[in-house]
């Protein structure tokens, strides 16, 4: 049987927001979070070999100036990284 790869799921949002899939008990639920948020997520992801998902409203359009700098902070850790054409999880 093959195991799971644990993963991370991040929705970059048109308005520059970002969200982050996390479970609350036995249920999943998106979390909004900050650039200092995802950072500390990442730092754990990558100490934990964590593939990280991510999706992004509107993939054709040029994204906010702020999703560009999470973007570029997701890459900077240097993880595996899957992108989704749509969300795992319907958006809040």
């Amino acid at each position: 049987m093959q195991r799971l790869q644990p993963t991370v799921h991040i929705h970059l949002q048109r308005d520059g927001s970002v969200l982050v899939l996390g479970a609350v008990g036995a249920n999943f639920r998106w979390f909004p979070t900050t650039l200092s948020q995802l950072q500390h997520t990442l730092e754990v992801a990558k100490a934990r070999d964590v593939v990280i998902e991510y999706s992004r409203d509107d993939p054709e359009a040029d994204p906010p100036k702020n999703v560009e700098l999470v973007f570029k902070t997701i890459m900077s850790y240097e993880l595996p990284m899957k992108r989704l054409k749509d969300p795992p999880l319907p958006l809040p």
